[in-house]
């Protein structure tokens, strides 16, 4: 929150606690430190939360009751989702009115469409998409063929894209 008041860029925080749970820690363990614990308590601090619907990660009905646990408790929402399978996020960040999604690599049919006809902004990566060697580079063209709202982030991350430069 310092640095909201140091620069003058606008900085919006996100809770991304809901992302993979930790070697160690049961998924149910995890989810109910996520639901009763976390995202009460970072209320305060963030205005959205994310959550992270893929293999690997949280299944889609797990990402719902994060998302509404959030959403009733003010955040807006945003899902990372479909980055290494086709699943249930692209679906549920349109149900659920998310400001976007982010990856994207692997869509069902119908995906795109649908999110073409919603107010969600789908958030490609195709760094990480690269340095993955994902299927994405098509997900992303059927994206804008569709006429969905598109932006292009670098999901800088030291383990899937350790980049910041857009170019």
């Amino acid at each position: 929150m310092q640095l909201a008041e140091e620069t003058p860029q606008r900085i919006v925080t996100t809770f991304y606690g809901a992302n993979v749970v930790p070697d160690g820690v049961s998924t149910d363990d995890y989810l109910r430190e996520v639901l009763d614990v976390m995202i009460p308590r970072f209320r305060p601090l963030a205005a959205f939360c994310d959550a992270w619907c893929d293999p690997g990660a949280f299944d889609g009905p797990q990402c719902r009751r994060i998302l509404n646990k959030a959403h009733g408790l003010g955040y807006q929402l945003k899902l990372h989702a479909a980055q290494l399978a086709p699943g249930d996020g692209p679906r549920l960040a349109v149900e659920l009115g998310a400001t976007s999604v982010d990856h994207l690599d692997y869509l069902r049919d119908g995906d795109a469409r649908m999110l073409a006809e919603s107010s969600v902004v789908c958030v490609v990566c195709p760094g990480t998409t690269t340095n993955l060697r994902l299927a994405g580079e098509g997900s992303a063209r059927a994206l804008a063929a569709a006429g969905c709202q598109l932006a292009i982030a670098t999901d800088y991350n030291p383990g899937t894209c350790c980049s910041e430069n857009m170019c």
